[in-house]
């Protein structure tokens, strides 16, 4: 097995390249689930902030228009 500079420079790139390129993909996938992440605490901590906050609010003014809107 014979390699020429220029198939050995191209495997070493193809590598080089390759981990360049995982790296940056974990990083992005890394970086996506935190934000994922960071997103859904924020969601459940706010919805049901929401919820308690606008419960009260349909209890008064449902029987008011006389139907429950949920």
């Amino acid at each position: 097995m014979l390699f020429s500079s220029t198939s050995h420079k191209h495997i070493f790139g193809g590598f080089f390249h390759h981990v360049c390129l995982n790296f940056l993909l974990r990083h992005v996938i890394f970086l996506e689930v935190t934000k994922v992440f960071a997103f859904e605490a924020l969601w459940f901590s706010f919805v049901p902030t929401i919820f308690f906050l606008v419960t009260p609010l349909f209890a008064v003014v449902a029987p008011c228009k006389g139907k429950m809107i949920i």
